[in-house]
């Protein structure tokens, strides 16, 4: 399928060679086109049964994007069933349920690549575009190339349990047992993370927000008895984990 909701911004990107297989329909320049579970981008149209470029890999692109804010650094997915925040530039060409680009993941999109600030975008801060804004801009990548979650040392807290990182976390617990940490949001990345218990009490353990551990039920902790070690997987990426050992001990 393919929507014309994306421009090449700056730089070269990788391209291959792909035979149109319609024999009635042209793929439009400036468009999405899944195959096989990837994204490809044309820019330039390809006729019925006419071989021409895609773009496979790497460059600055600009998207349609839907109505949330977009965070520098962190991962833009395509969602084929997304609907664009429209303005007079592509108001005709969108539609309600079309596609577009989104900071959120969910089942059925597409990785995409990483969001960047536009070359016209001097403003300092995190901030990569704003929920309002029409169109974002993303770093195209092969999805085997996004970042991988770093772990390190961290300090259990009540208040505000600290999100961790992948890799293996160590975490210092002296709370009476009610010390707790939270796993992340992978955003369709497959993640592993092993979680020392350093404190000689219990550690909570919360999955992220609407997530869980072991299918226990949404936003339900475990907890890991005193110094011991567990690792925890989200299989399909996202926000559902698993332990291993099931039950930590």
């Amino acid at each position: 399928m393919w929507n014309p909701l994306v421009f090449l911004d700056s730089g070269v990107p990788k391209q291959a060679q792909y035979t149109n297989p319609s024999s009635s329909v042209t793929l439009g320049a400036s468009s999405v086109l899944t195959v096989n579970g990837r994204l490809y981008f044309l820019d330039a149209d390809i006729p019925p049964l006419v071989q021409g470029s895609i773009s496979v890999d790497g460059a600055i692109w600009q998207g349609a994007k839907d109505a949330n804010a977009w965070t520098l650094g962190y991962p833009i997915y395509y969602n084929p069933n997304g609907t664009a925040t429209l303005d007079g530039t592509n108001a005709a060409t969108l539609s309600a349920g079309s596609g577009c680009f989104t900071s959120v993941y969910s089942a059925g999109v597409l990785y995409a690549g990483i969001a960047v600030q536009s070359n016209n975008d001097s403003a300092a801060g995190a901030s990569a575009a704003a929920a309002g804004d029409p169109v974002g801009y993303f770093a195209k990548s092969d999805p085997a190339d996004a970042a991988p979650l770093i772990g390190g040392s961290v300090t259990a807290s009540v208040a505000s349990p600290p999100t961790l990182g992948g890799g293996m976390s160590l975490v210092t617990n002296a709370l009476g047992g009610s010390g707790a940490v939270t796993l992340p949001n992978t955003y369709g990345q497959q993640a592993s993370i092993d979680v020392v218990n350093l404190g000689a009490v219990g550690l909570v353990v919360n999955p992220p927000a609407a997530g869980t551990i072991n299918a226990i039920g949404s936003n339900a902790g475990i907890t890991m008895a005193a110094h011991t070690v567990a690792t925890y997987k989200t299989l399909n990426g996202g926000v559902n984990w698993y332990s291993f050992p099931l039950v930590p001990s």
